[in-house]
C-alpha cells in the first residue's frame, strides 16, 4: 500500500508550491529590475509576498495557471540557457584582433528568432 508523502498532500500542491513559485519569480524580477530602487529587499519581499498570497487565494486559476506556468517556465529556462550558452561560444570575450561583424550579429539574431 502506497502512503502519501507530505509533498503529495493537497495543501502543499495547491497552496504552498504555487505561493513559493510566484513569490520567487516576483521577488527575482523586482530585484533584477530595481524597480523601487537599490537596496530595497524588504519592500520587494513584501510586494512579492502580497502578490503570491493574492495568486494563491484565487481558487480556480491557481491550478490551471500553475500547471501551465510550470510547463512554460521549464521550456523557457531550457531555451534561455541554450541561447546564452551559444552566445558565450560565439561571442565570448572579444579579443583585440577579432570583432564579430555586424552582419554576423544580425544573422545570429534572426536564426535565434526563427528557432524560437
Amino acid at each position: 500500500m502506497a502512503s502519501e508523502t507530505i509533498f503529495q498532500s493537497n495543501i502543499v500542491q495547491q497552496f504552498i508550491l504555487p505561493f513559493v513559485l510566484v513569490f520567487t519569480l516576483v521577488f527575482a524580477i523586482l530585484e533584477k529590475t530595481k524597480l523601487f530602487g537599490e537596496d530595497k529587499k524588504q519592500l520587494n519581499a513584501i510586494i512579492a509576498l502580497v502578490i503570491g498570497l493574492i495568486f494563491v487565494t484565487a481558487v480556480f486559476p491557481t491550478v490551471v495557471v500553475t500547471n501551465k506556468l510550470i510547463l512554460f517556465l521549464t521550456i523557457a529556462l531550457v531555451i534561455v540557457f541554450v541561447v546564452l550558452l551559444l552566445w558565450g561560444f560565439v561571442f565570448g570575450e572579444i579579443k583585440e584582433g577579432f570583432k564579430p561583424a555586424d552582419w554576423m550579429k544580425w544573422v545570429l539574431g534572426i536564426l535565434i528568432g526563427l528557432a524560437v
